[in-house]
């Protein structure tokens, strides 16, 4: 199955890993496709920090999951920290790499300025192409009502994977009320 490797700094990317393949295989896996040395790696997946000895079955790994890469380097001052923010009715948590002498208000400078979670309802046939709902974002975009990514986009069917463009939103299996979330920056194959 594949599941897909997200870095801030980079493009996601996927890599194929198997159902009893341990933590410590997928991250041998990403050095051989990105050169990350192994020991510099800390993955995150539902808000769980991933042990190297646990296997893709116990941490309910799936195919299409987004997996988060974090870089550390072991003998720096960096570590990996768990942030619970709020937004006005919702709640989120966010894995930062810190300075470990930082003061918590160096930290929250640190951190990302917005993550923006706007609901905006579109609608659009089934059988149109999902061209149709970046066109709508785009127009969105110009009424003031959302900020899209600069550096290109993609979509994410929530639970399915990436959603392919050039085919109708019943060929990728968006279903009644489904959640399409858009992700920074772009995906090749």
């Amino acid at each position: 199955m594949n599941v897909v490797i997200e870095d801030r700094d980079q493009t996601p990317f996927r890599i194929e890993v198997g159902y009893f393949d341990t933590v410590l295989d997928i991250k041998t896996r990403i050095n051989k496709h990105q050169g990350v040395p192994i020991d510099h790696q800390i993955l995150t997946f539902n808000d769980k920090v991933l042990d190297d000895n646990d296997n893709v079955e116990s941490c309910f790994i799936t195919h299409n999951v987004h997996i988060e890469l974090h870089i550390v380097k072991p003998d720096s001052n960096t570590a990996l920290l768990l942030f619970k923010l709020r937004d006005p009715g919702s709640t989120y948590r966010l894995f930062q790499v810190m300075d470990i002498s930082d003061s918590v208000l160096q930290c929250k400078h640190k951190l990302p300025k917005k993550t923006c979670t706007t609901n905006e309802e579109i609608l659009v046939d089934p059988t149109d192409k999902v061209q149709v709902l970046r066109r709508a974002l785009v127009e969105l975009e110009k009424s003031r009502k959302l900020e899209l990514p600069r550096g290109g986009y993609y979509f994410i069917n929530k639970g399915h994977g990436m959603i392919d463009e050039s085919r109708s939103f019943l060929e990728n299996n968006v279903c009644h009320y489904d959640q399409i979330e858009i992700f920074d920056g772009t995906f090749t194959q």
